[in-house]
């Protein structure tokens, strides 16, 4: 006979394999879990850090563009200082250089007014004194003047202004030629008293509009 408890399913191996198979299952959505779990704690830990790295790198660029600002208008401002004072010394210079010009130009041109109107007055006194033929005219007074003559238009020639030549230049045009001239055979005196006088009063304008500091409207 065959009993009837040896072919019943053994009901406690199907149910521990069951609880096994469960406890697997569990197992391993836990592990699973653990896992996502560990991933968004990753996550969040890395969002964390570079949420505090963000104040950090702002504040070191903020710090470095401060500066590299700062040291452009400090470059700015030494560059605009130092320009001003090469610029004032420039002018300084300038300034100088123009006034120790006019102090010699006023002594050259006082020196030539006065040898012209010398030279004039001899070369006058004898023109005047010789027109009846009997004259002794004072030829060493007239040669030192011509000599003084000639040495005051050669400093306005090297230390004048191009208006002040040119003006020499038409004062000389009225008196007799100053210069030795080994190839002439005579003297010959000649003076062109209202000529001389214009050109005379032209240079004098010449030198009220170059030797005052602030020559007058008039000149």
């Amino acid at each position: 006979m065959i009993s009837q408890g040896d072919n019943s399913p053994d009901r406690g191996s199907g149910a521990q394999s069951n609880d096994e198979e469960v406890s697997g299952a569990s197992a391993t959505g836990q592990a699973g879990n653990d896992s996502d779990t560990g991933t968004s704690d990753t996550i969040a830990s890395s969002r964390r850090s570079n949420a505090e790295r963000r104040p950090v790198l702002f504040g070191f660029f903020g710090a470095l563009l401060g500066a590299l600002v700062g040291g452009l208008l400090s470059y700015l401002g030494s560059y605009q200082q130092a320009k001003a004072q090469l610029e004032s010394q420039a002018s300084q210079i300038l300034q100088d250089q123009q006034k120790e010009q006019r102090e010699q130009r006023e002594k050259v041109y006082a020196e030539f007014t006065q040898a012209a109107n010398a030279f004039a007055v001899e070369t006058s006194k004898i023109i005047t004194d010789c027109k009846d033929g009997k004259c002794s005219p004072r030829w060493n007074d007239w040669y030192d003047a011509r000599a003084e003559y000639q040495g005051a238009i050669n400093h306005v020639w090297v230390f004048g202004s191009e208006a002040a030549v040119a003006q020499g230049k038409q004062v000389s045009s009225t008196l007799p030629a100053s210069l030795w001239d080994p190839d002439s055979d005579e003297l010959r005196l000649h003076f062109e008293s209202a000529r001389f006088k214009i050109a005379y009063q032209g240079f004098q304008s010449v030198m009220c509009r170059e030797l005052p500091a602030q020559p007058r409207s008039g000149c």
